[in-house]
């Protein structure tokens, strides 16, 4: 199958869906995560519907479950995005068109079509972490356990899977009918090839092409899900799609930081974080004497031989702290500018993530839309929540961790912000050798945020499972990605949990080794 032919491959799958928004004229229900990726699935979602004359009703949910379903039960269109395929049971339920845009594996769909990241054929991008679905969600762009670090190609990863294009049929319920468009049911690997976003960008588009200029909003759920590095499959095509159309803008040799001085944006700075730099303004001043480089100088203004030493000076900074390179070898590369927001992709996707992590997520949507106050609110949401994670990582580099035989875990009061600092803990601050497992209470239940490496998953790590399985020992429930993955647990239950993890992770690495 040709790499170009995933894009109107789906669109043309999505055809049967398309109609019955447009033969519809009641309130349409849209369901979202509320994460990053989510809200811009949600951000995409309403621009259509706006551009096709539909009234809808949006909302958000955290925590996935079956129960989070049960109001929309005579609702007569209702359209789910970056999760649902986890809910079928619940979804079955619902009277009405149930329309579903996905790319979480599932353990039926992995049964019927297989997944390259669960089975080891290829290597783990980064997706969300939850139930199997959307679950708690990933870090956003400030603080996911692993750049997408996939090599291989959008061609390989979407072999065979033209019949699933055809073959695509959608299932008819007791009550209503269900169109899942989840990427797994069309060889799209949902960890590293397809976000929430860009499934919702290809139904978008199917719906009419007014919609094209959403592949910048797409862009931002991608790197959301930091799915960016490198783009493939329909991620590709549609980033591809939307610099053709002059949505998107790519700008070369970029400096990845953000700030209006080098100073600040050091200072400031929490993906990357700079152990030893980052919150202390008086050791940035000082190594920044040091490189030769004013303080007061803004990123964009810096020479790119300049670029390129002072990230040779920030690698021997994290080298020295057993960071990968790769952690700070895209400080300096493509950056992607949106041209009818004015902003860096990876900005506004962090402005997304933060009005998500703050319960703000119709203000992220509001500036999906263009809306220049709800755009500057989340500008300062995203300030806010960075000084959040900011502070927590300050703490936890001077406090440390603790470790079991096989992970390395630690208590947060705040679950918003686990997943950041498992995420950012793992590749800047603790032992990369250790999956990283955050537990935070919140009233009767215990969330939990997991992380783990692009190695560790190699040597065996699955956190999707060690979260599902040690979850449902203690008589909760977890699942999502191998690489980065969530549960939720009874409160009182955390030492009994991780030691089920402690364990399960054990088993997995000895497997693998065939002990």
């Amino acid at each position: 199958m040709s790499t170009s032919s995933i894009l109107d491959q789906l669109r043309e799958a999505m055809k049967p869906a398309v109609k019955e928004v447009r033969g519809y004229d009641g309130l349409v229900r849209v369901i979202s995560h509320y994460d990053a990726d989510g809200i811009s699935a949600a951000g995409i979602m309403a621009r259509a519907l706006v551009n096709e004359g539909k009234r809808f009703r949006l909302s958000f949910i955290a925590g996935v479950s079956d129960e989070a379903f049960k109001d929309i039960e005579h609702e007569g269109l209702v359209i789910v995005l970056d999760m649902g395929s986890g809910q079928l049971d619940a979804l079955r339920k619902v009277g009405a068109i149930v329309i579903i845009c996905d790319h979480h594996i599932t353990p039926e769909l992995r049964k019927r079509f297989g997944s390259p990241v669960e089975s080891g054929e290829g290597k783990e991008g980064e997706g969300k972490e939850g139930n199997g679905v959307a679950g708690e969600g990933i870090v956003e762009s400030e603080g996911n356990a692993e750049a997408g670090g996939n090599t291989g190609s959008s061609e390989t990863a979407a072999k065979g899977s033209s019949d699933l294009f055809e073959s695509f049929q959608p299932t008819e319920t007791e009550k209503g009918v269900i169109y899942e468009f989840n990427s797994h049911r069309f060889g799209i690997e949902g960890s590293y090839e397809a976000c929430g976003a860009s499934m919702v960008y290809a139904f978008a588009t199917a719906l009419s092409r007014m919609n094209s200029p959403t592949s910048a909003i797409a862009l931002a759920g991608i790197f959301g899900d930091r799915q960016s590095e490198p783009l493939l499959g329909l991620n590709k095509e549609v980033v591809e799609e939307g610099v053709a159309q002059g949505y998107i803008q790519e700008k070369k040799n970029t400096l990845f930081l953000d700030g209006e001085t080098i100073r600040e944006a050091l200072t400031y700075s929490v993906d990357p974080y700079f152990p030893g730099l980052t919150g202390r303004g008086s050791k940035v001043d000082a190594f920044l004497a040091e490189c030769g480089i004013n303080g007061s100088l803004a990123p964009e203004t810096l020479s790119l031989d300049t670029k390129r030493y002072l990230t040779d000076k920030l690698m021997l900074l994290h080298l020295k702290n057993n960071s990968p390179p790769e952690a700070i070898e895209r400080l300096v590369g493509t950056r992607y500018f949106l041209s009818e927001y004015e902003l860096f992709a990876d900005t506004l996707s962090n402005r997304l993530n933060a009005c998500g992590r703050q319960n703000w997520m119709t203000t992220g949507v509001a500036a999906c839309l263009c809306e220049t106050t709800a755009m500057e609110l989340a500008a300062k949401h995203r300030e806010k929540y960075r000084t959040t994670i900011r502070n927590g990582l300050l703490y936890l580099e001077s406090r440390g961790i603790k470790k079991m035989d096989n992970i390395q875990y630690f208590f947060n009061n705040d679950p918003s912000s686990s997943g950041a600092f498992a995420g950012l803990g793992i590749q800047f601050l603790f032992d990369r050798h250790y999956p990283i497992v955050a537990l935070s209470k919140e009233d009767e239940n215990v969330h939990v945020s997991s992380r783990g490496t692009r190695e560790l998953v190699d040597l065996g790590l699955n956190l999707s499972s060690a979260m599902r399985d040690a979850g449902s020992m203690v008589g909760g429930h977890g699942g999502g990605h191998p690489v980065a993955s969530g549960a939720t647990i009874p409160a009182g239950k955390e030492q009994e949990f991780l030691k089920a993890v402690d364990g399960i992770v054990g088993e997995q690495f000895r497997k693998m080794n065939g002990d």
